[in-house]
């Protein structure tokens, strides 16, 4: 049996279960037993934490940490409705999708996770197959009352989502799939397969975490961004808490594992995504950015086909990250998708 166990659920129930009084009444004498529970009634919740509370936008999230397989995963979550969960990608946190949670959280229950190795979820070596990190994502879900949940992935966190559409299609109502190539890819676009499977190079370039988000995002008056995949000037404090998160001791070799444990294989990619996209039942929302350096659009030309239900949409005047480069048009398409795909399910 798989051990799981959650902390800081709900304000007085830190240990997942109800919560205990603080003295057991049952072996006093009854009258006696009765002023005892009237002086103690608030005991058994007033000395137990809540969930760490932070509030953006006007929306307030709570912070959780579960533990999965051993390994501590954190999310934070907002709002009430039905379920839609979110998957990161890289250099990101839960927190890069905090504009789709402000808005959606208004009529849903948002979940966002820091994936294994990233944010403030566990960072030791181990298992980081895109194949693992979906299985415990999937008990995670489980231990926090995900049985149906509408998915939506960015970059590395579409590798892991992609597992958990297409091996469990009926926990998955829908699917918003970003930037990630269906069928072609071309190996001069990813060079990053082949230098951070070096752990000394990926320590060295990711370990600086500053450095590579003001490179990839590209940060006024940072003259070295060698990997700018941006279009758009993200705000100072933005990427300063991409940064932050990034930061987060442990991040960069973390980072490494996921390159050590799935090494590319751009031949056999085909093949694989084709049997993958097939199994994946539920529809899906294709949403990629106009301008991503690395993934040209013509990458997507006749992607839908490999789908039994897709559609895609373009992101404009957007690179690699669309949901902080662009985020109201981001989820303006998702709430569309939601609605158009509502009916029936």
């Amino acid at each position: 049996m798989i051990e799981t166990r959650r902390r800081s659920l709900r304000p007085g129930d830190a240990s997942g279960g109800a919560p205990r009084p603080c003295l057991d009444t049952a072996r006093l004498p009854r009258g006696f037993a009765v002023l005892v529970a009237v002086l103690f009634l608030a005991c058994g919740t007033a000395s137990s934490p809540g969930p760490e509370r932070e509030t953006l936008a006007g929306v307030e999230f709570t912070h959780h940490e579960t533990e999965i397989r051993g390994v501590t995963w954190h999310h934070v979550e907002a709002g009430r409705g039905e379920p839609i969960l979110f998957v990161h990608g890289l250099p990101e946190s839960w927190f890069s999708w905090h504009h789709q949670l402000e808005d959606l959280s208004r009529d849903h229950r948002v979940v966002a996770v820091d994936r294994k190795g990233c944010g403030r979820s566990d960072k030791e070596d181990g298992d980081y197959r895109v194949a693992t990190v979906a299985d415990e994502l999937l008990e995670l879900a489980d231990v926090i009352g995900l049985d149906r949940f509408t998915l939506v992935s960015h970059d590395w966190g579409t590798l892991v989502a992609d597992e958990v559409a297409s091996r469990r299609p009926e926990r998955v109502v829908r699917y918003v799939r970003m930037q990630v190539p269906v069928q072609l890819i071309e190996a001069r676009h990813f060079p990053q397969f082949r230098l951070f499977t070096d752990p000394v190079i990926a320590e060295s370039v990711l370990g600086d975490a500053a450095r590579f988000v003001d490179g990839l995002y590209g940060r006024v008056g940072v003259p070295d961004q060698p990997f700018r995949n941006t279009v758009q000037q993200l705000p100072g404090a933005e990427l300063d808490r991409i940064t932050a998160e990034f930061a987060r001791p442990g991040s960069a070799r973390a980072t490494y594992y996921y390159f050590r444990d799935n090494p590319a294989d751009f031949a056999a990619w085909p093949a694989r995504k084709t049997a993958q996209t097939a199994r994946m039942t539920m529809p899906v929302l294709l949403l990629q950015a106009d301008s991503d350096r690395n993934q040209p659009l013509y990458y997507f030309d006749g992607a839908t086909a490999f789908f039994p239900d897709a559609r895609l949409e373009i992101v404009a005047d957007s690179g690699h990250f669309s949901h902080v480069e662009q985020p109201d048009a981001v989820s303006t398409v998702i709430r569309r998708f939601l609605a158009e795909t509502s009916q029936g399910r």
